[in-house]
């Protein structure tokens, strides 16, 4: 189908993991590079009177123009799926985790709220790690059925033999998938290293962060609802263009999860289930930040301090509303 289709074109899917997980690990060890160098180069991105790209922009404008730049992507992304008559057209909309991050991030960068950024952090990241895990670019006989009749292809046909996805690195929705879960990523993480104390997740950022979170989802429940009863008795190529699955909360849910994952069951799951990997998350960040290293001037890591977790996490306590005197 050739390499601008989400189709796949000459390798599948299974053939491009090895590729595939090799540039995961490569984001993985970037984080890893980050965190650990994550003083100096806090240190050298806040250095007093430091420019950038021709020593033409300061750090908030550096972001925002990685924010255009990202938008951008973002935006001829999906003139592209329309162009090419993507069949499903709820995919379009922003709401599933990760596709919603590459907007929300580039955003808040723009209006120079990158430190925002702790609101969600933690989601964003496990969300990208989940989406490399668990990807789905591979062989989805619903995704096949859907393209074919969507689509009206025929028997015998180039077009019918390739229906549905699995895309290998000859095709640019493999691409897509892995520069999109890459920065939602490693993005937060750098976001967090350069703001610093003003980024970090207190308690109160912790729980306004929840309440979000939790209102977002409630939003997209709400709105895969609507859409499958809208939609329930129309004609079967609009079905497949607005059955919508965001945040895997639609009709179909997870198929791999069975009927935990559908409705009515999967809202209640979810979030419950959500909650619960919010709240690892967080300890798991407290415990993160405890770990320090000193670098000498060769980059070499010298020592590695752990800070007392009851401590820091005490120096993480905020009131959830403060009051004003």
């Amino acid at each position: 189908m050739g390499f601008l289709h989400y189709r796949r074109n000459i390798v599948d899917f299974e053939s491009s993991k090895g590729i595939f997980y090799i540039f995961f690990g490569i984001a993985i060890f970037i984080v890893l590079i980050m965190f650990i160098y994550r003083k100096k180069i806090h240190a050298y991105f806040n250095e007093s009177q430091r420019r950038f790209i021709f020593n033409l922009l300061s750090l908030e404008e550096l972001l925002m123009l990685i924010g255009f730049i990202a938008l951008f992507f973002n935006f001829l992304r999906l003139f592209f799926l329309i162009f090419i008559d993507f069949p499903f057209k709820s995919e379009l909309i922003p709401l599933h985790l990760c596709r919603f991050f590459t907007f929300l991030i580039p955003v808040l960068f723009i209006f120079r709220k990158g430190y925002k950024i702790n609101l969600f952090s933690p989601i964003a990241i496990i969300g990208a790690v989940l989406g490399f895990l668990f990807v789905n670019l591979g062989v989805i006989p619903e995704v096949i059925a859907d393209d074919i009749k969507y689509h009206d292809l025929v028997p015998g046909t180039k077009e019918y033999e390739l229906a549905g996805y699995n895309v290998g690195y000859d095709g640019v929705m493999f691409w897509d998938f892995i520069l999109a879960h890459s920065f939602v990523f490693i993005i937060p993480v750098f976001t967090h290293i350069i703001y610093g104390e003003k980024a970090k997740i207190t308690t109160s950022v912790f729980l306004r962060g929840a309440m979000y979170l939790l209102t977002l989802l409630c939003i997209v429940v709400i709105l895969n609802v609507i859409l499958y009863f809208v939609t329930k008795n129309l004609d079967d190529k609009t079905k497949i263009e607005w059955n919508s699955n965001w945040f895997y909360l639609g009709s179909t849910g997870i198929s791999t999860l069975g009927k935990f994952s559908m409705w009515p069951l999967s809202p209640l799951i979810f979030s419950i289930a959500g909650i619960f990997v919010y709240i690892l998350l967080y300890i798991l960040y407290i415990t993160l930040t405890c770990v320090e290293f000193e670098i000498n001037k060769y980059l070499m890591i010298t020592k590695v301090r752990i800070k007392n977790i009851k401590q820091n996490f005490n120096s993480l306590k905020e009131p959830l509303f403060k009051v004003k005197k």
